[in-house]
Protein backbone atom coordinates (compact mmCIF):
# COMPACT_ATOMS: atom_id res chain seq x y z
CA UNK A 1 0.00 0.00 0.00
CA UNK A 2 1.29 3.51 -0.92
CA UNK A 3 1.89 5.96 1.85
CA UNK A 4 -0.85 8.58 2.29
CA UNK A 5 1.86 11.23 2.54
CA UNK A 6 2.68 10.74 -1.16
CA UNK A 7 -0.24 13.05 -2.07
CA UNK A 8 1.78 16.01 -0.79
CA UNK A 9 4.53 15.59 -3.43
CA UNK A 10 2.73 17.62 -6.20
CA UNK A 11 2.67 20.66 -3.95
CA UNK A 12 6.40 20.42 -3.44
CA UNK A 13 6.98 19.88 -7.16
CA UNK A 14 4.79 22.84 -8.07
CA UNK A 15 6.76 25.02 -5.72
CA UNK A 16 10.01 23.98 -7.29
CA UNK A 17 8.55 24.52 -10.80
CA UNK A 18 7.50 28.03 -9.97
CA UNK A 19 11.00 28.82 -8.87
CA UNK A 20 12.34 27.35 -12.11
CA UNK A 21 9.90 29.37 -14.24
CA UNK A 22 10.80 32.55 -12.47
CA UNK A 23 14.43 31.93 -13.11
CA UNK A 24 13.95 31.20 -16.82
CA UNK A 25 11.50 34.07 -17.31
CA UNK A 26 9.15 31.79 -19.22
CA UNK A 27 5.65 33.21 -19.21
CA UNK A 28 2.96 30.76 -18.28
CA UNK A 29 -0.21 32.01 -19.96
CA UNK A 30 -1.85 28.77 -20.80
CA UNK A 31 -1.13 25.15 -20.78
CA UNK A 32 1.22 24.32 -23.65
CA UNK A 33 0.46 21.53 -25.92
CA UNK A 34 1.85 18.13 -24.97
CA UNK A 35 3.62 17.86 -28.29
CA UNK A 36 6.37 20.39 -27.58
CA UNK A 37 8.47 18.02 -25.56
CA UNK A 38 11.73 19.92 -26.02
CA UNK A 39 10.45 23.18 -24.66
CA UNK A 40 11.42 23.57 -20.96
CA UNK A 41 7.94 24.60 -20.04
CA UNK A 42 6.52 21.63 -21.82
CA UNK A 43 8.97 19.38 -20.03
CA UNK A 44 7.95 20.85 -16.69
CA UNK A 45 4.24 20.60 -17.50
CA UNK A 46 4.58 17.05 -18.68
CA UNK A 47 6.44 16.31 -15.49
CA UNK A 48 3.57 17.71 -13.49
CA UNK A 49 1.20 15.47 -15.40
CA UNK A 50 3.47 12.43 -15.05
CA UNK A 51 2.14 9.43 -13.18
CA UNK A 52 4.79 9.87 -10.53
CA UNK A 53 3.96 13.46 -9.53
CA UNK A 54 0.58 14.29 -11.10
CA UNK A 55 -3.10 13.47 -10.99
CA UNK A 56 -2.56 9.82 -11.70
CA UNK A 57 -0.47 9.60 -8.55
CA UNK A 58 -3.26 11.29 -6.59
CA UNK A 59 -5.71 8.77 -8.01
CA UNK A 60 -3.44 5.95 -7.04
CA UNK A 61 -3.11 7.36 -3.54
CA UNK A 62 -6.88 7.73 -3.32
CA UNK A 63 -7.30 4.13 -4.39
CA UNK A 64 -4.74 3.09 -1.80
CA UNK A 65 -6.66 5.00 0.87
CA UNK A 66 -9.86 3.24 -0.17
CA UNK A 67 -8.08 -0.08 -0.01
CA UNK A 68 -6.78 0.77 3.46
CA UNK A 69 -10.28 1.70 4.55
CA UNK A 70 -11.59 -1.60 3.29
CA UNK A 71 -8.71 -3.59 4.71
CA UNK A 72 -10.13 -5.70 7.64
CA UNK A 73 -6.84 -5.28 9.55
CA UNK A 74 -6.79 -1.49 9.80
CA UNK A 75 -9.74 -0.10 7.90
CA UNK A 76 -13.22 1.12 8.63
CA UNK A 77 -14.50 -2.45 8.70
CA UNK A 78 -12.11 -3.21 11.53
CA UNK A 79 -13.07 0.05 13.23
CA UNK A 80 -16.74 -0.84 12.84
CA UNK A 81 -16.09 -4.31 14.18
CA UNK A 82 -14.24 -2.82 17.17
CA UNK A 83 -17.12 -0.41 17.69
CA UNK A 84 -19.55 -3.32 17.65
CA UNK A 85 -17.37 -5.21 20.13
CA UNK A 86 -17.26 -2.13 22.35
CA UNK A 87 -21.00 -1.75 22.09
CA UNK A 88 -21.37 -5.43 22.96
CA UNK A 89 -19.10 -5.02 25.94
CA UNK A 90 -21.04 -1.97 27.04
CA UNK A 91 -24.38 -3.75 26.81
CA UNK A 92 -23.04 -7.07 28.13
CA UNK A 93 -24.63 -7.61 31.62
CA UNK A 94 -21.44 -9.32 32.74
CA UNK A 95 -19.07 -6.36 32.44
CA UNK A 96 -20.82 -3.62 30.57
CA UNK A 97 -22.80 -0.54 31.45
CA UNK A 98 -25.68 -2.67 32.67
CA UNK A 99 -23.38 -4.41 35.14
CA UNK A 100 -21.88 -1.06 36.12
CA UNK A 101 -25.38 0.29 36.64
CA UNK A 102 -26.25 -2.76 38.74
CA UNK A 103 -23.08 -2.32 40.76
CA UNK A 104 -23.86 1.35 41.23
CA UNK A 105 -27.37 0.46 42.35
CA UNK A 106 -25.97 -2.12 44.76
CA UNK A 107 -23.51 0.44 46.13
CA UNK A 108 -26.30 2.95 46.49
CA UNK A 109 -28.35 0.34 48.36
CA UNK A 110 -25.40 -0.43 50.63
CA UNK A 111 -24.84 3.27 51.22
CA UNK A 112 -28.51 3.60 52.10
CA UNK A 113 -28.17 0.71 54.58
CA UNK A 114 -25.09 2.28 56.09
CA UNK A 115 -26.96 5.56 56.45
CA UNK A 116 -29.78 3.67 58.16
CA UNK A 117 -27.32 1.94 60.52
CA UNK A 118 -25.70 5.28 61.29
CA UNK A 119 -29.11 6.65 62.10
CA UNK A 120 -29.81 3.70 64.39
CA UNK A 121 -26.44 4.14 66.08
CA UNK A 122 -27.14 7.83 66.58
CA UNK A 123 -30.48 6.90 68.11
CA UNK A 124 -28.84 4.31 70.32
CA UNK A 125 -26.17 6.76 71.42
CA UNK A 126 -28.67 9.42 72.34
CA UNK A 127 -31.22 6.98 73.76
CA UNK A 128 -31.58 7.39 77.53
CA UNK A 129 -31.92 3.67 78.05
CA UNK A 130 -28.69 2.39 76.49
CA UNK A 131 -26.89 5.29 74.89
CA UNK A 132 -23.90 7.33 75.88
CA UNK A 133 -26.06 9.30 78.28
CA UNK A 134 -26.92 6.08 80.13
CA UNK A 135 -23.29 4.96 80.06
CA UNK A 136 -22.18 8.27 81.48
CA UNK A 137 -24.85 8.01 84.15
CA UNK A 138 -23.71 4.48 85.03
CA UNK A 139 -20.10 5.66 85.21
CA UNK A 140 -21.15 8.45 87.53
CA UNK A 141 -23.05 5.98 89.71
CA UNK A 142 -20.02 3.68 89.83
CA UNK A 143 -17.73 6.58 90.73
CA UNK A 144 -20.18 7.58 93.43
CA UNK A 145 -20.30 4.00 94.72
CA UNK A 146 -16.52 3.80 94.75
CA UNK A 147 -16.07 7.02 96.66
CA UNK A 148 -19.06 6.48 98.96
CA UNK A 149 -17.65 5.79 102.44
CA UNK A 150 -20.58 3.48 103.19
CA UNK A 151 -19.85 0.94 100.50
CA UNK A 152 -17.03 2.28 98.37
CA UNK A 153 -13.35 1.41 98.17
CA UNK A 154 -12.60 3.20 101.42
CA UNK A 155 -15.12 1.05 103.25
CA UNK A 156 -13.82 -2.07 101.51
CA UNK A 157 -10.28 -1.22 102.54
CA UNK A 158 -11.42 -0.64 106.10
CA UNK A 159 -13.28 -3.94 106.10
CA UNK A 160 -10.22 -5.72 104.74
CA UNK A 161 -8.04 -4.15 107.40
CA UNK A 162 -10.54 -5.19 110.07
CA UNK A 163 -10.62 -8.73 108.67
CA UNK A 164 -6.82 -8.87 108.61
CA UNK A 165 -6.69 -7.65 112.20
CA UNK A 166 -9.28 -10.27 113.18
CA UNK A 167 -7.29 -12.97 111.42
CA UNK A 168 -4.19 -11.89 113.28
CA UNK A 169 -6.15 -11.98 116.51
CA UNK A 170 -7.45 -15.44 115.57
CA UNK A 171 -3.91 -16.59 114.85
CA UNK A 172 -2.81 -15.26 118.21
CA UNK A 173 -5.84 -16.89 119.84
CA UNK A 174 -5.09 -20.19 118.13
CA UNK A 175 -1.49 -20.01 119.28
CA UNK A 176 -2.68 -19.18 122.78
CA UNK A 177 -5.14 -22.08 122.72
CA UNK A 178 -2.45 -24.44 121.47
CA UNK A 179 -0.14 -23.30 124.22
CA UNK A 180 -2.92 -23.73 126.79
CA UNK A 181 -3.73 -27.19 125.48
CA UNK A 182 -0.09 -28.18 125.66
CA UNK A 183 0.05 -26.87 129.20
CA UNK A 184 -3.08 -28.78 130.12
CA UNK A 185 -1.73 -31.90 128.47
CA UNK A 186 1.44 -31.52 130.47
CA UNK A 187 -0.58 -31.18 133.66
CA UNK A 188 -3.19 -33.88 133.11
CA UNK A 189 -1.26 -36.36 131.02
CA UNK A 190 -0.98 -39.74 132.60
CA UNK A 191 2.63 -40.54 133.45
CA UNK A 192 4.20 -43.82 132.50
CA UNK A 193 3.35 -45.02 136.01
CA UNK A 194 1.03 -43.64 138.63
CA UNK A 195 0.01 -44.56 142.17
CA UNK A 196 -3.39 -44.90 143.83
CA UNK A 197 -3.75 -45.10 147.61
CA UNK A 198 -6.65 -46.62 149.48
CA UNK A 199 -5.95 -44.26 152.35
CA UNK A 200 -5.48 -45.49 155.93
CA UNK A 201 -7.95 -48.01 157.33
CA UNK A 202 -8.22 -50.32 160.37
CA UNK A 203 -9.38 -53.90 160.64
CA UNK A 204 -12.49 -54.76 162.65
CA UNK A 205 -12.18 -57.28 165.46
CA UNK A 206 -14.55 -59.60 163.66
CA UNK A 207 -12.49 -59.64 160.50
CA UNK A 208 -11.01 -62.92 159.30
CA UNK A 209 -9.06 -61.74 156.22
CA UNK A 210 -8.13 -58.64 154.25
CA UNK A 211 -8.81 -58.97 150.52
CA UNK A 212 -7.84 -56.60 147.72
CA UNK A 213 -9.08 -57.04 144.13
CA UNK A 214 -8.05 -55.47 140.81
CA UNK A 215 -9.75 -55.43 137.37
CA UNK A 216 -8.27 -54.52 134.00
CA UNK A 217 -10.95 -52.51 132.22
CA UNK A 218 -8.67 -51.86 129.20
CA UNK A 219 -8.16 -53.58 125.85
CA UNK A 220 -4.56 -54.62 126.44
CA UNK A 221 -2.76 -56.51 129.14
CA UNK A 222 -1.58 -54.40 132.05
CA UNK A 223 1.05 -55.06 134.71
CA UNK A 224 0.53 -53.61 138.19
CA UNK A 225 2.02 -53.85 141.66
CA UNK A 226 0.03 -53.82 144.90
CA UNK A 227 1.92 -52.88 148.04
CA UNK A 228 0.54 -53.05 151.60
CA UNK A 229 1.89 -50.85 154.39
CA UNK A 230 1.41 -51.17 158.18
CA UNK A 231 1.36 -48.10 160.44
CA UNK A 232 1.98 -48.17 164.20
CA UNK A 233 1.80 -45.17 166.44
CA UNK A 234 5.30 -43.66 166.57
CA UNK A 235 7.42 -45.75 164.13
CA UNK A 236 7.69 -45.16 160.37
CA UNK A 237 5.31 -47.22 158.24
CA UNK A 238 6.42 -50.72 157.21
CA UNK A 239 5.79 -52.43 153.84
CA UNK A 240 4.42 -55.83 154.66
CA UNK A 241 3.32 -57.10 151.21
CA UNK A 242 4.35 -56.55 147.56
CA UNK A 243 2.58 -58.37 144.73
CA UNK A 244 3.12 -57.81 140.95
CA UNK A 245 0.61 -59.20 138.47
CA UNK A 246 0.16 -59.00 134.68
CA UNK A 247 -3.56 -58.90 134.03
CA UNK A 248 -5.18 -59.56 130.68
CA UNK A 249 -7.85 -57.26 129.24
CA UNK A 250 -11.26 -57.65 130.85
CA UNK A 251 -9.90 -59.82 133.62
CA UNK A 252 -9.80 -59.59 137.45
CA UNK A 253 -7.62 -60.90 140.26
CA UNK A 254 -7.53 -60.74 144.07
CA UNK A 255 -5.29 -61.50 147.02
CA UNK A 256 -6.55 -62.36 150.53
CA UNK A 257 -4.50 -62.72 153.73
CA UNK A 258 -5.67 -63.79 157.20
CA UNK A 259 -6.08 -61.50 160.17
CA UNK A 260 -4.92 -62.55 163.64
CA UNK A 261 -1.99 -63.36 165.91
CA UNK A 262 0.96 -64.56 163.90
CA UNK A 263 -0.83 -63.60 160.66
CA UNK A 264 0.07 -60.93 158.07
CA UNK A 265 -2.55 -58.51 159.40
CA UNK A 266 -3.17 -57.69 163.06
CA UNK A 267 -6.28 -56.27 164.68
CA UNK A 268 -5.69 -52.78 166.01
CA UNK A 269 -3.02 -51.71 163.47
CA UNK A 270 -3.46 -49.14 160.67
CA UNK A 271 -3.00 -50.29 157.04
CA UNK A 272 -2.73 -48.74 153.56
CA UNK A 273 -2.89 -50.42 150.15
CA UNK A 274 -1.01 -48.66 147.28
CA UNK A 275 -1.52 -49.59 143.63
CA UNK A 276 1.21 -48.77 141.08
CA UNK A 277 0.15 -49.16 137.43
CA UNK A 278 0.73 -47.68 133.96
CA UNK A 279 -2.95 -47.26 132.95
CA UNK A 280 -6.03 -45.86 134.67
CA UNK A 281 -7.92 -48.87 133.30
CA UNK A 282 -6.46 -50.85 136.22
CA UNK A 283 -8.94 -50.26 139.07
CA UNK A 284 -8.55 -51.58 142.66
CA UNK A 285 -10.77 -52.23 145.69
CA UNK A 286 -10.20 -53.53 149.23
CA UNK A 287 -12.56 -55.17 151.72
CA UNK A 288 -12.46 -57.14 155.02
CA UNK A 289 -14.02 -60.61 155.16
CA UNK A 290 -15.64 -62.33 158.05
CA UNK A 291 -15.18 -66.08 158.33
CA UNK A 292 -18.68 -67.55 158.42
CA UNK A 293 -19.04 -71.19 157.58
CA UNK A 294 -19.43 -72.48 155.05
CA UNK A 295 -18.42 -69.24 153.14
CA UNK A 296 -16.71 -65.92 153.83
CA UNK A 297 -18.72 -62.69 153.57
CA UNK A 298 -17.66 -59.05 153.31
CA UNK A 299 -18.19 -57.05 156.44
CA UNK A 300 -20.46 -54.10 155.66
CA UNK A 301 -18.73 -50.75 155.85
CA UNK A 302 -15.25 -52.11 155.17
CA UNK A 303 -15.32 -51.78 151.36
CA UNK A 304 -13.05 -49.14 149.80
CA UNK A 305 -14.16 -49.03 146.12
CA UNK A 306 -12.01 -47.83 143.18
CA UNK A 307 -13.62 -44.40 143.14
CA UNK A 308 -12.41 -43.76 146.68
CA UNK A 309 -8.74 -44.41 146.01
CA UNK A 310 -6.54 -41.31 145.92
CA UNK A 311 -3.76 -40.57 143.48
CA UNK A 312 -0.46 -40.01 145.21
CA UNK A 313 3.00 -39.04 143.95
Amino acid sequence: MRSPFRSKRPVLVLGLAALALGALAIPVAAAPPRGSDRNPFNILYNALMDSVFGLSSIKEDTAAIRDAIGDPNNGLAEIKREVRIIEGEVTDPGHGLAEIKNEVQTIETDVGGIKTDVGVIKTQVTHAGHGLAEIKREVQIIESEVTDPRHGLLEIKQEIQAIEATVQDIDMTVESIEATVQDIDAKVSVPSTFKLSSGPFQLPSTGSALDWSVINNGSTSETFTMKTFEYLIGPTRTQIDNVTVTLGPGRATHNANSIGAGRLYQTGAIYEAVLQASSPNVMPMVVVWQNTNPTNAAIPGTLIPAGSWVRVP
